[in-house]
Parts: structure tokens; C-alpha cells; sequence
């Protein structure tokens, strides 16, 4: 079927509107999980016979013929998430899955989830590949359709506080980022059969299977984030040597890739800002423990996690603890048992003159200093040279 750029146009504008009134319309449903899910499918699934029947098959901009090479591809991409997943399960280990199972469960979990897929995707494939030369600005306006027209409105809502932020990030909004990376990048290439392929795995790894990965909200967004990019710059590699134009695409996507790197690189550095590894650094503002860490210093503190943790902790220990709304850094000198049985930590600055005249409390240990870096916190210590820090508690 062939269709010029003003119809083009006009059927791609009704596709917009039809991902934001299906994506209103869903957000403001709430009759229930499985009416709410099968309202949802019937929807998309009317979406996709329409596509099928009054819309052109949608064709990538890549001039190579074999297709079914780039749905091998995708196919492969899939096979690896799952040995992914699955590998970090048998590591992390396993536990129940919430859908419901056996044939009739398994079929209605698929009928919820993989045709909002299909029917996306096809939007997606149609959108990029109009009549008129593809460029920068109209992959990525689409890319971020998807992304926004995606996410989870619950999500954003119980966002409260910094690591739920973080969270946020790293488990939902980054790894759709990286996925609609990879779905776009598909269907440019090559249609929207290869993106739909590989989201098909993704979905199926966790609808079908009676048991799932135990993983934390961490290690899964990394995975659902690593294993997207992995696959698009093994497609885009791919591409290239088939296309026999290595330099010329190298120079077009370097740009997409540096991006993606230094996006990843950015979460990850957050992660470890706030503390969501069992190491965090935290700025040395004062001069208590010269000359073994200098104001300016960074430590990289590690977390006490368990009881255990704070029984291995003894005298010549430097630790980080909580006193009012101060973080200290200062030395074990002592360790001592009280009446109640509970052992407190006497401490002292390694520059003080006398020992801190209070005992800490073990609840109020944060963690033990791992590593120091000299002087790399000297700018948040000029930005805080005008806090007036209160340090009463603290003997020089």
C-alpha cells in the first residue's frame, strides 16, 4: 500500500493522539487489575487490526534486504537478557512469581502484556519511518513520546524522599530510556518486528516463568539498563558491517553512544553519592583527625549493615557516627559495657586534646572509614566555609 507524505503526516498525527488519549484513558482507570488489563489490551488490540489493515507496512531506512537477519538478532539480543536474568538468579536466587500460571493464566498474561507491545511498537515503526529523509530530531521527539507516554504514574507518586527519587531512576525511567534506545534504533534499521521481539522477551521473562530472579531494585535496574545498550551497539555494530559503511555510521551514532555512557556513568555516580552501595563518600570538614585525614579529604565510609558489623568494631577504629545533626569522623579509644549490657564506644579525634566527653551509641554508627582521597572535597568545603557548623560536643 502506498501512501505519500501529506497522508503520511496526517495518519502520523493521529497516531500521536491516539498514544495520549489511550495513555490518558488508562491513567485515570481504576476498575479493578484484570478488568483494568483486559479494557487495556482490547484497546491496543484494536490498534493493532487497524495498523494491519488501513496502514502501510512500515520499513526501515537501512538499504539492506535481509531483514530476517536483524530479527535473528533481536532474537539473540533476547536469549541473552534471559541467560542475564536468570544467571543473576542463580546467584541472588529465586523466589515465587506474582502472575498467575498454568495455561489460562499464562495465555491471559500474555494477552495483557504482549499485545500493548505489538501495538506500540507498529506506532512507533510508522511514526519513524515516514516518506521523508529520517533525521536526529525526529527519532529522538519519538523516542521520548515513548518514554513519557510509558511510565508509571503510581510510580512517580510515591516518589518522598531522595532515594525513592533515586529509585525512581534507576529502576523505572532509566531502564526505559535504554530500552526505547534500542526499540527506535530497531525500527529504524529495520521494522517494528525487531523491537517487538526483543520487548517480548524482556516482558515474557517475567509473566512466564512460576519462578523469578530475587533481585533487588539495584541490580535490576542495572540489568534492564545494561542489557538494552549491550544489544543496541551490537545492532548498530552489526549494521555497519553489513552495510560495509563502518566510518560513516561510527561518526552518526558516536554521539547517541558517548550519551548513553555518560547517562549510565552519571546514575551510577548518583547511586554511590546517596549511599545505595555499601560504600558512600562523605566530606571532611574539620581538622579533628590531622594529620591522618585533612579537612578537604573525602572517606569512603562503609556501611554498617548488621549486627555483626558492630561487634567486629574495636579500639583504633575510625568510624563515622551520628551526634545531633552532625556526621563525625573519629577514633574507637575505648570500648565500654554498660549495665544494660550494651557496649558504647568511647572516641576521640586523632588532633583533639581530650576524648570525646560523650559515648556513642552503636545506633548512631553509620560506618567505618574504608579509603580517604586527599583534597577531592575541597570545593564542598569552600561552599560550606560560611556554615556555622556547631561543634560543642566536639573537644580540640
Amino acid at each position: 500500500m502506498n501512501i505519500d507524505y501529506k497522508s503520511h503526516k496526517l495518519y502520523s498525527l493521529a497516531s500521536v493522539l491516539l498514544v495520549f488519549i489511550l495513555f490518558l484513558m488508562f491513567l485515570i482507570n481504576n476498575t479493578g487489575f484484570v478488568k483494568s488489563f483486559a479494557v487495556k489490551s482490547s484497546l491496543w488490540l484494536a490498534v493493532i487490526i487497524f495498523m494491519l489493515i488501513f496502514l502501510p507496512k512500515s520499513k526501515g531506512s537501512s538499504k539492506i534486504k535481509q531483514l530476517e537477519r536483524f530479527y535473528l538478532f533481536s532474537f539473540i539480543c533476547g536469549i541473552i537478557y534471559l541467560l542475564v536474568y536468570f544467571g543473576s538468579g542463580v546467584i541472588l536466587g529465586f523466589g515465587k512469581s506474582p502472575y498467575a500460571q498454568g495455561i489460562k493464566g499464562i495465555s491471559m498474561n500474555i494477552y495483557f502484556f504482549i499485545i500493548p507491545i505489538i501495538a506500540r511498537e507498529l506506532i512507533r515503526g510508522f511514526l519513524l519511518n515516514s516518506p521523508v529523509k529520517q533525521n536526529s530530531l525526529k527519532i529522538v521527539s519519538i523516542t521520548i513520546l515513548m518514554i513519557v507516554t510509558d511510565i508509571s504514574i503510581l510510580q512517580i507518586m510515591k516518589i518522598d524522599s531522595l532515594k525513592s527519587l533515586v529509585i525512581f531512576l534507576s529502576q523505572n525511567l532509566g531502564p526505559l530510556i535504554c530500552i526505547n534506545i534500542f526499540a527506535s534504533y530497531a525500527c529504524v534499521i529495520s521494522n517494528p518486528a525487531a523491537s517487538i521481539i526483543f520487548l517480548s522477551f524482556m516482558t515474557a521473562a517475567e509473566i512466564v516463568p512460576p519462578v523469578l530472579p530475587s533481585l533487588q531494585w539495584l541490580t535490576r535496574g542495572l540489568i534492564n539498563m545494561s542489557v538494552p545498550i549491550f544489544s543496541y551497539m551490537s545492532m548498530n555494530s552489526y549494521h555497519e558491517k553489513l552495510a560495509k559503511r563502518y566510518k560513516p555510521y561510527k561518526l552518526k551514532h558516536e554521539n547517541i553512544f558517548s550519551l548513553a555512557a555518560v547517562s549510565i556513568f552519571c546514575i551510577l555516580l548518583i547511586w554511590f553519592s546517596v549511599g545505595v552501595f555499601p560504600v558512600y563518600p562523605s566530606v571532611i570538614l574539620t581538622g579533628s583527625m590531622k594529620p591522618v585525614i585533612n579537612p578537604g579529604d573525602i572517606v569512603v565510609i562503609r556501611k554498617i549493615q548488621e549486627l555483626k558489623d558492630i561487634e567486629s568494631l574495636k579500639a583504633g577504629d575510625i568510624i563515622q557516627f551520628k551526634r545531633d545533626e552532625i556526621m563525625i569522623v573519629h577514633r574507637i579509644t575505648e570500648l565500654v559495657k554498660s549495665d544494660d549490657g550494651l557496649t558504647y564506644f568511647r572516641t576521640k579525634g586523632d588532633n583533639n586534646s581530650t576524648e570525646d566527653k560523650n559515648l556513642v551509641n552503636p545506633n548512631d554508627i553509620k560506618g567505618t572509614v574504608y579509603k580517604t582521597i586527599p583534597k577531592l572535597g575541597l570545593p564542598a568545603l569552600i561552599l560550606r566555609n560560611n556554615d556555622n557548623i556547631p561543634l560543642d560536643d566536639i573537644e580540640f
